[in-house]
């Protein structure tokens, strides 16, 4: 299901690409908006957990949202001057249960 979605997420882009370099020169901005995955930091810090002494906890990570926002100016088919920004919602990461202090969660936020 995720192969068909992709597929017809890359042919519509292609086809509204077309239209995108019709001109020689002016204003145009780009947007795009997707989320992180990466189980690499949870098991990280599980790791961290672990060889602190903490045994039988449950945990989980937030994926943030990614976005960006460009706007640029083409002078000419061979130059342009382009600008934006890149940003993210905060990654936190949560552990509860096991032997870790009953009512007492450890946590940790990576700001984006």
């Amino acid at each position: 299901m995720k192969t068909i979605s992709l597929a017809i997420i890359a042919i519509a882009g292609f086809i509204g690409s077309t239209t995108a370099f019709a001109g020689d020169n002016g204003w145009y901005a780009l947007a795009g908006v997707g989320q992180t995955i990466n189980n690499d930091d949870k098991s990280t810090l599980d790791s961290a957990l672990t060889a602190a002494g903490a045994s039988g906890f449950s945990s989980s990570l937030s994926n943030p949202t990614v976005y960006k926002l460009q706007v640029g100016y083409q002078v000419n088919k061979n130059l342009a001057f382009e600008g934006g920004y890149l940003g993210s919602n905060d990654e936190t990461y949560t552990a509860t249960g096991g032997n870790i202090i009953s009512g007492v969660t450890a946590s940790a936020n990576i700001k984006g």
